[in-house]
């Protein structure tokens, strides 16, 4: 926080309330949201699918392009390349396709090294709003961890604290609250 320039904005993410002394010194902050961690690691109790929720693959790329939504589509082409180095997370993507459309969706990453290997995180869930209420989102999240536990892996979701729908699908699933994020809006104290 130090070699950030006075008067400079930034985001900043704290994990741990024990930083929040050294913040409030160095810079005012605003608090911008509250985002919870949930943990799954199992057992994994596979529910009855509601729909036919899967992983995406090269032949769903016309209908993840008809979305229109910029940073799926970024994501889903970063999964159907496949890690492109050491350091590059592996994507997969999921979603609901009824009629030629996607209905839901969401995404997962895990890194090649690190803690990070360990963990594999759900991502970006949406259900397009004419199609909530039929437990889509729950069925793309299901999917997705489903993966990421047959991988060997732990898995996360992150959900912003006042987000009831996206709370309520990680808990049905047998997620457990793990830990609070707090995002601020900081800037550094001349």
């Amino acid at each position: 926080l130090r070699s950030l320039p006075a008067g400079e904005r930034l985001q900043i993410g704290l994990h741990r309330p024990a930083l929040m002394p050294a913040l409030d010194q160095a810079c005012t902050a605003t608090l911008t949201g509250v985002k919870l961690a949930f943990r799954g690691d199992g057992p994994w109790l596979r529910p009855r699918a509601v729909a036919p929720a899967r992983e995406l693959t090269r032949r769903d790329a016309r209908v993840v392009r008809q979305i229109g939504d910029e940073p799926f589509w970024h994501s889903f082409a970063q999964a159907m390349r496949g890690r492109q180095s050491r350091e590059e997370s592996e994507v997969h993507t999921f979603g609901v396709i009824e009629r030629g459309r996607l209905l839901a969706r969401c995404l997962t990453t895990w890194a090649p090294a690190g803690i990070e290997r360990q963990i594999g995180t759900v991502w970006s869930v949406f259900t397009e709003p004419h199609a909530r209420g039929r437990g889509l989102g729950r069925a793309v999240v299901a999917a997705a961890t489903a993966a990421i536990l047959d991988a060997g892996r732990v898995a996360r979701y992150f959900a912003f604290s006042d987000n009831l729908p996206s709370l309520r699908i990680c808990r049905s699933l047998g997620y457990a609250e793990d830990h609070a994020v707090r995002y601020f809006w900081a800037e550094r104290r001349a």
